[in-house]
């Protein structure tokens, strides 16, 4: 009789993704945050004490720029240690991807593992008639998390990480289809235009072609156009109204920014944006308190935008090299020798840089933590090349 064989992984990094993804779902355990960050710095030091020396680089700079920065943004608010903590570990991850690149293959083994679990957790969640809220007049779903976006970027990462990882057999499209289900169920708008981007560079990734170059970015524009006008054909029917799905309406396309496609989200921004822009000169270059939208009008949760809070909490210097800082790493994606390791990075960026716009992913670490350390990832991956190519000439 053959006995059953269990694979157990015991690798730190297999872990440490594993647990990251589980306990994402558990959002009111704050505690957990701490514990997750503090195995990241455990498994940095390791790296940096017993793996290859990293050969510095004009990111890495930046980086630790950005940081110093909301660094000084929190030391004028300090009771927001947590929101620090969040956005400090998600600017670690890109350290800890810079070491752990030689173990992508555990990597891509435990997300897609975790994120397989994390679905079935969440479809029985959702078959049990759990997890379903109303925010104003729209149903959503967020399953265990705290929020629909949350959830739905789970989803995304998951299509994108299933369909890299897997042969895509006949019953490798079950859980994808699942996945597709509950993203319409979550009604997060944004997370469509990210599975269209997705899968455009997925198809160009198995046809063998260069993925970032002028005609893919037009073609990219163009399904962009054909997704956003899609969903305001659907919105208008039956299906979509007697569900409470959140639609667009617009007559021309600077309508997609008023009040009811953006749920208000404008009216915070051009808020927020007045009252920054007020202060002192010194503060609109460095940045302002990291409570900055709790003092000047507006005492919701955050400011809904990366960027918006990039802005106020690091001022207009921040801003330029976080631009910068993704600038420079969509060029050493795209000179990466691992195509996988490229495609999916630049996948799971776009993800992280789309829903920017709605939400602060820089704050949430389940929406940055990913991104981030693929990014290190391809960049000592494009050294590495670089070097090869070097001692080759």
């Amino acid at each position: 009789m053959k006995q059953l064989k269990v694979k157990i992984h015991t690798h730190p990094i297999y872990i440490f993704w594993m647990l990251k993804i589980i306990f994402d779902m558990f959002y009111q355990l704050k505690m957990l945050t701490v514990i997750i960050t503090a195995f990241a710095i455990l498994l940095l030091i390791i790296a940096i004490t017993k793996r290859f020396p990293l050969k510095p680089c004009i990111s890495d700079t930046i980086v630790i720029l950005i940081a110093l920065m909301f660094t000084g943004s929190w030391l004028k608010s300090p009771e927001l240690y947590l929101d620090y903590l969040k956005i400090i570990s998600s600017l670690l991850l890109y350290f800890l991807g810079r070491f752990y690149v030689k173990d992508i293959d555990t990597v891509w083994e435990s997300l897609t593992s975790s994120l397989l679990f994390a679905l079935v957790i969440n479809l029985i969640v959702c078959l049990a008639g759990k997890g379903t809220i109303v925010w104003g007049s729209a149903v959503t779903y967020r399953g265990m998390y705290f929020f629909k976006t949350d959830f739905a970027v789970m989803l995304c990462y998951f299509l994108i990480t299933w369909i890299y990882n897997k042969k895509m057999e006949k019953t490798d499209f079950i859980p994808l289809a699942i996945a597709v289900v509950l993203i319409v169920l979550c009604n997060a708008r944004i997370i469509y235009l990210c599975t269209i981007v997705a899968l455009f560079i997925f198809f160009q990734y198995r046809k063998n072609k260069k993925i970032i170059s002028f005609k893919n970015v037009l073609m990219l524009g163009c399904a962009f156009l054909v997704c956003i006008y899609a969903l305001r054909f659907v919105s208008n029917t039956k299906f979509f109204q007697d569900r409470g799905l959140l639609s667009l309406h617009f007559d021309k396309l600077s309508d997609l920014m008023n009040a009811s496609n953006t749920q208000g989200r404008n009216e915070i921004w051009t808020l927020l944006l007045t009252a920054f822009n007020r202060q002192n000169i010194f503060t609109k270059i460095f940045g302002a308190a990291m409570n900055f939208n709790q003092i000047f009008g507006y005492s919701g949760l955050n400011e809904h935008n990366t960027y918006v809070k990039v802005l106020i909490n690091t001022g207009y210097c921040g801003l330029v090299l976080f631009a910068l800082l993704f600038f420079i790493a969509i060029k050493e994606i795209n000179d990466t020798p691992d195509r996988k390791l490229s495609c999916y990075t630049l996948s799971v960026l776009m993800v992280f840089l789309i829903v920017g716009f709605s939400v602060p992913t820089i704050l949430y670490t389940n929406c940055s933590w990913i991104p981030l350390f693929m990014i290190g990832g391809c960049i000592s991956s494009a050294q590495e090349n670089y070097n090869v190519e070097v001692v080759e000439t």
